[in-house]
């Protein structure tokens, strides 16, 4: 999914608030619940996550960042497949 899409779904879903959506779309900002899994990680994969939330062009499922996101959301494997799946469509 794009980037775009992932920041709606995220903001339909009420991980992120309307105000994080904007910031992430307009400047790049990352959201507080984002952020939040970032620091539970060691410093060097910090910086990859960090790149890769600044410089994302693209959102693949398999991307370990995923993962650790739908986890600090209780998400299943399938919750977040359907999550993908209803972005997709925005």
């Amino acid at each position: 999914i794009s980037p775009r899409q992932l920041i709606l779904g995220m903001h339909a879903r009420g991980f992120i608030s309307g105000a994080e959506a904007v910031a992430a779309a307009t400047t790049g900002a990352m959201p507080a619940a984002v952020e939040a899994v970032v620091l539970t990680l060691p410093a060097e994969a910090q910086i990859a996550a960090r790149v890769t939330w600044a410089r994302m062009t693209v959102v693949l499922r398999i991307d370990p960042l995923v993962d650790l996101l739908a986890a600090s959301q209780g998400l299943s494997a399938a919750e977040v497949d359907a999550f993908f799946a209803a972005c997709a469509a925005l």
